[in-house]
């Protein structure tokens, strides 16, 4: 049984433009409870309870991102020139990356450590929030320019 082309087109539209919808679900909540976890930072004290919940939804929601950023970076690859192919290998790479500092990061921040070292914990969680900011808009900048330049060529 052979497909049609705008059935193919059609799917594939689908399929980007549920991966922008992804992404950016994925983005927002990540933004959301890095707010959050900004007001817990601000206080002179840590909260227990209100770290452990947010860390907790960061971590699941960093889980979700990566999903989502893997699945646009493999999709894209396909049929992406050489330049195209570079960004998102650098962008899967970077997001690797920043993973394994995340995860290594509240590895070493136990709730022990942080009450102890408050104000370090805080300098310390502030740059890895930063950095996750900077490789969040570096593969917003990549991934969905591309996404909708598929979506719009398909039209």
């Amino acid at each position: 049984m052979h497909e049609s082309p705008n059935i193919i087109k059609c799917a594939s539209e689908s399929f980007e433009a549920r991966l922008l919808s992804e992404l950016e679900n994925a983005y927002d909540n990540v933004r959301s409870y890095m707010v959050e976890l900004g007001q817990v930072l601000d206080q002179s004290r840590p909260d227990r309870a209100r770290l452990t919940t947010v860390r907790l939804k960061l971590a699941q929601l960093r889980l979700v991102q990566a999903a989502a950023v893997g699945r646009a970076c493999k999709h894209l690859m396909a049929d992406s020139d050489a330049v195209e192919q570079s960004e998102l290998e650098e962008v899967q790479l970077k997001h690797e990356h920043l993973l394994k500092q995340a995860a290594a990061h509240t590895a070493t921040w136990t709730l022990d450590i942080v009450d102890a070292n408050w104000a370090q914990f805080q300098q310390a969680t502030r740059s890895i929030v930063g950095r996750w900011r900077e490789k969040t808009n570096v593969e917003r900048n990549i991934l969905y320019p591309l996404l909708k330049k598929r979506l719009n060529s398909a039209s």
